[in-house]
């Protein structure tokens, strides 16, 4: 049995254009305007995204929740329209992680392949 481990980490930049991707693809879910700052929140299954947003004529930023389930469904969504490929049958969790000041969002991928004896001649 092998496991196959994967982690993509997302800087705030990446994750600003998952959002910009998100609110083309559904702009119920992310209103219009320019987005101020996504702070992230939380650990394991409980990560969450607050973003800040400045709606055109509001002079107070908007800020929308976004949980954990759809975090994960829109870095799947940025995943794909840029060609990274993602093992489907992998778990997947969220996790932040702190480098230099920033805090990031990783996408861990965790898959058991079953090798058997494939492609190994038998001694004999």
């Amino acid at each position: 049995m092998l496991t196959d481990l994967r982690a993509l980490t997302f800087s705030s930049m990446a994750l600003r254009q998952a959002f910009e991707l998100t609110r083309q693809v559904a702009p119920e879910r992310i209103p219009p305007g320019p987005i101020a700052s996504i702070v992230l929140r939380g650990s394991g299954p409980d990560v969450t995204a607050v973003v800040l947003v400045q709606q055109p004529g509001a002079t107070r930023l908007r800020e929308v929740e976004v949980p954990a389930i759809r975090l994960a469904a829109m870095l799947i969504l940025f995943c794909r329209k840029l060609d990274i490929p993602l093992p489907r049958q992998a778990r997947k969790r969220l996790a932040i992680v702190h480098e230099g000041g920033e805090a990031r969002l990783s996408l861990l991928m965790e898959q058991s392949i079953d090798v058997g004896m494939r492609g190994f001649a038998r001694a004999g």
